[in-house]
């Protein structure tokens, strides 16, 4: 419980840090905060497209599923970890 008071104590830092790592991150990209999206959209599109010619065999189609289900959690677990150590270092004045 000590954790969860301590996040809602410093929400309000923890909102201004997650707001500047966007900003800061898609700052002078060229499609900004669609990156974010469009990424792991490519991602899938290319382990469908390899995976289907791969897999053309027996059960058509449901291997789509498998990837998405797979992909997405993965991606979003690799992206947090590696994001929260650049933040908290890059950060560290702050705690």
């Amino acid at each position: 419980m000590n954790v969860f008071n301590s996040i809602y104590n410093y929400r309000e830092l923890l909102k201004t840090n997650v707001k500047k790592e966007i900003r800061g991150r898609y700052k002078n990209s060229f499609l900004g905060i669609l990156w974010s999206f469009l990424n792991p959209l490519l991602q899938l599109l290319v382990y469908s497209v390899i995976f289907g010619a791969l897999l053309a065999g027996d059960e058509k189609g449901t291997y789509h599923i498998y990837i998405c289900v797979a992909l997405i959690p993965w991606t979003y677990f690799t992206t947090v970890v590696s994001q929260a150590a650049f933040t908290i270092i890059g950060n560290r004045k702050y705690y």
